[in-house]
């Protein structure tokens, strides 16, 4: 007889799951509720998950998580938090546990998604820093927050002398809400995407800039 082996072959078994009202409260205790941790910004209250009750190791019983009613949950911003599964059977006995979650942004990225800025020379932070933000977005896509890059700190960021190779570009780095952003520049006299106006005089002529941009 010839055996064959597939080592990529996975199994799933599913879960077998008891009404809450046919788990007897008085012999079983609710002791983990297997979910879903992490959640995002705005990300309504979680239903999917197991409740498992337990007399021994070897004994226990799983009831999904969506006939219980969870208190205290909020997505509303991020941190760390904790929530409280009640259970209640047909007896109205009541069983709880409290469950530590997070809460993050869906992401956290610089606007446009940009990886390279032209900076204007400076012995401080570069005034393009103050017009481009970090977008953090919610559960539905949704920006909820915007903060300029002049407000985070970032690690080798030197406006201070203009780039001469530009074939060596440097890159600042830095982070917002547990997430790394970066970004590479090169450093000029005068930034993009700006206009300037006013008068000049010389010797002979008088000159008046009515529209300059770069």
């Amino acid at each position: 007889m010839l055996w064959q082996w597939f080592p990529y072959t996975s199994f799933f078994f599913k879960k077998n799951y008891t009404s809450i009202d046919d788990v007897d409260f008085n012999t079983y205790k609710l002791t983990e509720v297997d979910m879903k941790t992490t959640f995002v910004v705005n990300q309504p209250t979680p239903e999917n998950g197991t409740l498992v009750f337990k007399i021994v190791k070897a004994m226990k019983k799983n009831v999904k998580l969506s006939e219980a009613k969870i208190e205290g949950y909020s997505s509303s911003e991020i941190g760390n938090f904790e929530m409280t599964i009640v259970a209640v059977n047909k007896q109205n006995i009541e069983q709880t546990l409290k469950v530590n979650y997070s809460v993050e942004y869906k992401s956290v990225a610089i606007e446009h998604n940009l990886t390279f800025l032209n900076l204007s020379v400076s012995n401080g932070t570069p005034f393009e820093l103050n017009k481009i933000n970090v977008e953090c977005t919610d559960y539905n896509d949704k920006i909820v927050k915007r903060v300029k890059l002049s407000d985070l700190n970032w690690k080798n960021l030197d406006a201070s002398e203009v780039t001469e190779n530009t074939s060596l570009l440097n890159e600042a780095t830095s982070s917002y809400a547990g997430v790394d952003l970066s970004f590479e520049y090169a450093v000029g006299y005068i930034g993009y995407g700006n206009t300037y106006f006013g008068n000049f005089s010389d010797v002979d002529y008088s000159y008046e800039v009515t529209s300059f941009s770069l």
